[in-house]
């Protein structure tokens, strides 16, 4: 690449590429926005005037040092965003829900626990300070759990296999919905939710204690940072 030291030339090689980068710029857009539905103006504007150039210039590799620069900018902003630099385990132990966490786990070690209306992150992160989490990552199927409330394995062809799981609490029979291939929602009864022996609920929703009724009572104990934990008492 170091070969390359033409000039730019504004000609229709290079209209051409300009155009084929906006093209492929605009349906990437178009793509992702049809899984995240994120496509508001300002994120196609952002995006386009940062990807069209960069597209472009790969395209053209005579700006190879020019090329090298944008994508060595456009990795620094990136990685440092996604995986900030972080000192210690703080960012794991030190969190406000993580303390409470830890201290119901000191009074009660053997409670179980489940992740309700929450990302896929929320069970991992209680599971990493010491609780026993019932619909963290499923690398294979917990049949302790779908023995209790899939008896008959109606539902096999959902959970059998690896999997995050989004579970909700209803007064609806237990049921399951796949997502999708490594996904899916576990819609939980309240009975089942005392099947399974679950004592502690964390959850992003602050209104968990509405799943109330006959079963089970649903008590807020912590509520702090967008984030909740409820105690569960059976009937």
């Amino acid at each position: 690449l170091s070969n390359y030291s033409n000039k730019f030339k504004f000609n229709v090689k290079n209209i051409i590429m300009f155009i084929v980068s906006i093209a492929f710029v605009l349906g990437a857009i178009y793509i992702n926005d049809s899984v995240n539905h994120f496509a508001i103006l300002r994120n196609v504007l952002v995006i386009c005037l940062t990807l069209v150039p960069v597209v472009y210039l790969f395209l053209n590799l005579q700006h190879n040092r020019l090329t090298g620069c944008l994508f060595a900018l456009i990795i620094l902003i990136t990685g440092l965003s996604v995986h900030p630099i972080n000192r210690s385990l703080n960012v794991i132990y030190d969190k406000n829900v993580a303390k409470e966490i830890q201290s119901i786990v000191k009074e009660d070690p053997d409670a179980m626990w489940i992740s309700a209306y929450s990302s896929i992150f929320i069970p991992n992160y209680a599971l990493a300070n010491g609780a026993k989490v019932l619909n963290t990552i499923n690398y294979y199927p917990n049949y302790n759990l779908i023995d209790k409330i899939d008896s008959e394995h109606k539902y096999e062809d959902i959970w059998n296999r690896f999997a995050h799981i989004y579970v909700e609490i209803g007064k609806d029979a237990t049921s399951y919905e796949l997502m999708q291939a490594d996904y899916y929602a576990l819609k939980l009864s309240n009975a089942d939710l005392c099947n399974l022996n679950v004592k502690y609920i964390i959850s992003y929703q602050g209104d968990l204690e509405g799943k109330s009724n006959k079963d089970v009572l649903i008590d807020k104990i912590y509520g702090n940072d967008n984030v909740f934990i409820y105690k569960n008492y059976c009937y």
